[in-house]
């Protein structure tokens, strides 16, 4: 009877308890919003920015933003065969595929085992990039960076926003980089927080949110706050939807992204204040707010006008460079090949005809035309062609529930929003967190099965 008892006991006192649910989750997957199309975003961002940066006469290039007109008729036609071909590619599956669109909600089964593995993977983003910006914040320290600083900064000190980032915070190799995973980090947090409750990822993303947001401030890199946030809020408000019971809410998720001109240039006033204004212009006599909006709008026309003058005047790279440029960066095969020098000197000499014939305080050199310039016309427009199949695919997983298009397709969608400015998806700084997620991608397709009602 006594062993008994002990036997009961020592059962109960070894039960295993595992770390997270032993229960799946269901998630439910809305219906898509007309805002999360990518040939939608082309016709609303790209088409308008196009012919408003034609419209613009000469005498405002030069009043405003100091530099030369290079855009002509032609080099618009371009730009437009440019949305052309990326609207083309993206509606063509769409034509061909006998699959009706859905109309119902789907529901995302995700077992304890890939429940259990994307909270590992979140964990391992997180560590990188906490580890990333801790030695990026004590090395800048070392160097003797202080708080003092950033009061004066933030106080209008001129000329101390380019010494705290060329200098206290210059790139390191790798330290950089990790960094990057904190986009990645932020966008599975999103996904655990919808499926398993925010309990265990709330106060991790606020706290990686707050680091990107000091690094956007006192870098001036208001692109860092923009990947982390952009993403992950586009899939949470997709996912939020069918939780929600107000014809208001549902309405703001619908409608509410027509007022992002107006946040944009709320959020680029705020950050152009720090930036620019308070450093260079504040006795110019233009207020602030009207500073920002030549600015903003000047951001955009200047890198289509820098696309101009790069397209027509300076001779193409040798090799791709501009739609390679990870590759070309990447440690190891870079150096071993020679590519990392030979891409240094493609951007020097850039850097060198900005100063000399454009403006180098405008440096963005757009991302519609630098497909054109590594592989020629007919070349570019089919790469955008091969750009929109990718992204009708990624769009469909996305409105599917599929992992792949709930974790991807936010990254495409960012780089597709900043591409009046840059060719972001090829560049180095995006290239960390696009592998990181492909490989959580291939673990959890491996383990997850969605079941479709």
């Amino acid at each position: 009877m006594v062993t008994a008892e002990m036997n009961v006991r020592h059962t109960q006192t070894t039960t295993y308890s595992p770390p997270y649910s032993t229960r799946t989750r269901q998630l439910l997957i809305p219906s898509p919003m007309a805002w999360m199309t990518p040939s939608v975003l082309v016709v609303c961002e790209y088409i308008p920015i196009i012919f408003a940066s034609l419209a613009l006469p000469a005498e405002t290039y030069r009043l405003l933003w100091f530099e030369p007109k290079y855009i002509t008729l032609d080099t618009t036609l371009l730009n437009l065969a440019v949305c052309i071909s990326f609207i083309f590619g993206f509606l063509l599956p769409t034509v061909l595929s006998r699959k009706k669109p859905r109309s119902a909600l789907n529901t995302l089964n995700v077992s304890p085992r890939t429940l259990a593995m994307l909270y590992r993977c979140f964990w391992i983003a997180i560590y990188l990039t906490f580890f990333g910006y801790l030695l990026f914040y004590v090395t800048a320290i070392a160097k003797g960076f202080n708080p003092a600083m950033v009061l004066a900064m933030l106080s209008g000190q001129k000329g101390l926003v380019y010494e705290i980032k060329t200098y206290y915070f210059a790139t390191i190799p790798g330290v950089t980089t990790c960094t990057q995973f904190g986009v990645a980090a932020v966008l599975i947090g999103t996904l655990l927080g919808h499926l398993d409750g925010w309990k265990r990822v709330k106060w991790l993303i606020i706290l990686t949110l707050i680091l990107t947001l000091v690094r956007a401030v006192v870098l001036s890199e208001r692109l860092a706050l923009i990947e982390v946030a952009v993403p992950s809020a586009m899939l949470a408000a997709f996912l939020q939807r069918p939780r929600l019971r107000s014809r208001w809410g549902r309405s703001m998720l619908t409608w509410g992204p027509a007022t992002a001109p107006f946040v944009l240039y709320l959020f680029f006033t705020i950050a152009e204040y720090f930036r620019s204004w308070s450093n260079f212009y504040v006795n110019k006599g233009a207020s602030i707010w009207e500073f920002s909006f030549a600015r903003l709008l000047g951001y955009y026309a200047t890198s289509l006008n820098n696309s101009a003058f790069r397209y027509s005047v300076i001779d193409p790279p040798s090799l791709p460079y501009y739609t390679l440029e990870w590759f070309w960066y990447f440690p190891g095969i870079g150096d071993l090949l020679g590519l990392r020098e030979q891409g240094k000197e493609l951007e020097r000499v850039w850097m060198s005809r900005l100063r000399a014939e454009v403006n180098p305080e405008f440096n963005n050199e757009g991302g519609m035309y630098l497909p054109l310039v590594d592989y020629g016309v007919f070349g570019g427009l089919l790469w955008w062609f091969v750009i929109g199949i990718i992204g009708y695919y990624l769009h469909r997983r996305f409105c599917e529930g599929r992992m792949l298009g709930l974790l991807l397709f936010p990254v495409f969608f960012l780089g597709l929003l900043e591409g009046p400015r840059i060719l972001y998806w090829t560049n180095g700084r995006a290239f960390p967190h696009i592998c990181y997620l492909l490989i959580v991608i291939f673990l959890a397709t491996r383990r997850t099965s969605a079941a479709r009602t």
